[in-house]
């Protein structure tokens, strides 16, 4: 299913492709929902990969359009590699359009405009620090619930209770044990679960 934010930006997409007379590939469109721009995990296991690597290819030819609503969508990393992959798919001679300031980045702007380049760099360097600032924040908070002792989440697995707060193993551990027992032994996971059955 589509959250907002899916729905928001092919909404946005659909009405610049009919503004600027752009056809829409609806088979090619890409979602890499929870998947992080910062840490990069979108281009390593993602559909961003699968396009960055086919534009490497020469699989997509010159003058297609990549829509994005915004540069931190394509990348939050390191500034050089987020640069690295922009100008990448530029040089492959595709357009890049974002739809939040309705910039447009191929070779021909890029000539006349140089300065494009230094305004998505500064983009993109905002991006990586307001990522970089988040994950920072969030360790720290994480850091400091694990120092103070409590329990860190109410989310269990289903072979462990919740008694005086702490976690306690339960009957379901003796099974836990046992499968781990057994794959030490050399048992495979359809012998354990058949034995289990």
């Amino acid at each position: 299913t589509w959250g907002d934010s899916e729905r928001r930006q092919l909404g946005a997409t659909h009405a610049y492709c009919a503004e600027h007379g752009l056809t829409l590939d609806e088979s090619d469109v890409l979602t890499d929902s929870g998947l992080s721009a910062y840490a990069g995990t979108h281009r390593k296991e993602g559909a961003l990969g699968g396009f960055l690597a086919a534009v490497q290819a020469g699989a997509i030819p010159a003058g297609v359009t990549l829509i994005v609503e915004a540069l931190d969508r394509l990348s939050r990393e390191e500034p050089v590699r987020a640069v690295h992959e922009f100008t990448g798919i530029i040089l492959a001679g595709l357009r890049v359009v974002t739809l939040i300031d309705q910039q447009e980045y191929d070779i021909a702007t890029v000539k006349k405009q140089p300065h494009q380049l230094f305004h998505s760099l500064a983009l993109m360097i905002a991006a990586h620090e307001q990522s970089a600032t988040k994950a920072s924040r969030l360790k720290s908070v994480w850091a400091s619930k694990r120092s103070s002792g409590r329990m860190l989440t109410k989310s269990r697995p289903a072979w462990l209770d919740i008694v005086d707060g702490k976690f306690v193993p339960n009957d379901g551990a003796t099974i836990v044990i046992r499968i781990f027992n057994e794959a030490a032994d050399g048992l495979g996971c359809y012998t354990i679960a058949r034995k289990l059955n």
